[in-house]
């Protein structure tokens, strides 16, 4: 089953969207619940616990795996969308506070942003370390959430500390164009 994916940065939770189902999942932070969120209502249905808080969630429709990052592990994980349970893909990343995470579907890339150092990263889904490919520039800084328009190979990044959502390129992510309201 293949899912189209936007994610919807919040404070204590990260969110998917199923565009053509509805269906959303999210994480919360500080309970380390995974679930469902009724897209008409936005009641919220706790699927299980993941065993630790995600800062970030991503979603592979490729091979419909779930991801999740928690900043104070260093770890990325996939989740288990039936059970919530979360497994570590293995090695600890090279960074201290990620947060933001999103899927290429187009590249089978696994994008992330570390808060402290303001780098892009990608992941490597075999053994879970991260590899640098730059620092994000344009003065935005602490880039939280991430997500990723496979129709348009656009990743797009949410600064809380700065209150802007920027697209990312992802060939050279010292340039930065904002969006506009």
């Amino acid at each position: 089953m293949h899912r189209s994916t936007l994610l919807i940065a919040a404070t204590a939770t990260s969110s998917l969207i199923n565009i053509a189902h509805a269906d959303i999942y999210g994480a919360d932070v500080f309970s380390a619940a995974f679930g469902s969120i009724d897209s008409a209502d936005a009641s919220w249905t706790s699927v299980g616990g993941t065993g630790v808080g995600m800062n970030g969630l991503a979603y592979n429709a490729n091979d419909d795996i779930f991801y999740g990052v928690n900043a104070g592990t260093s770890m990325v994980y996939t989740i288990d969308p039936s059970t919530g349970q979360a497994t570590s893909l293995g090695d600890r990343l090279n960074y201290n506070n990620v947060n933001g995470l999103a899927y290429d579907l187009n590249t089978d890339t696994l994008y992330a942003t570390d808060n402290n150092t303001n780098d892009l990263m990608f992941v490597d889904l075999a053994n879970g370390r991260s590899n640098r490919i730059a620092t994000i520039g344009g003065g935005i800084s602490e880039i939280e959430g991430l997500a990723f328009n496979a129709n348009t190979s656009t990743l797009y990044g949410l600064s809380q500390v700065s209150s802007a959502l920027v697209e990312i390129d992802t060939c050279d992510p010292r340039m930065m164009f904002f969006e506009k309201d």
